[in-house]
């Protein structure tokens, strides 16, 4: 549903590993031509009529999206939450204070695993 009714091509990807930081992520996919990412979720029906209810970034994946923009470099992700017979919410993060945490945090873990790594190699 999401690329007939925006018409945007979705790419599928694998584990996008970052250049610099111990980690990585695998995103849903990714938009073709844009620096945009994107995610989908199939809850069961509650679950997803308490997203379509408070029509925001679920929190239990506000975590998920940001820390796939921060290892991808998207300046955006389309977060969609499906569910058939219910309307479909589709919401579009944009990168903010948020994604810079998680990527202050993602480049901290970093220095502090390298540290690690590095004693442990001098035994």
């Amino acid at each position: 549903t999401f690329e007939w009714e925006t018409e945007k091509t979705v790419i599928q990807t694998g584990f996008a590993k970052h250049n610099e930081w111990a980690a990585g992520c695998s995103p849903d996919g990714l938009i073709a031509g844009e620096p945009v990412g994107y995610e989908n979720k199939s809850p069961l029906p509650h679950t997803h009529l308490k997203y379509l209810f408070e029509n925001k970034l679920p929190d239990a994946y506000k975590v998920q999206v940001h820390f796939s923009m921060a290892i991808t470099g998207a300046q955006a992700w389309w977060f969609q939450s499906f569910c058939p017979g219910l309307p479909t919410l589709r919401i579009l993060v944009e990168r903010d204070d948020y994604t810079c945490l998680v990527e202050q945090g993602l480049a901290q873990f970093t220095q502090q695993l390298e540290a690690a790594q590095s004693k442990l190699t001098t035994y």
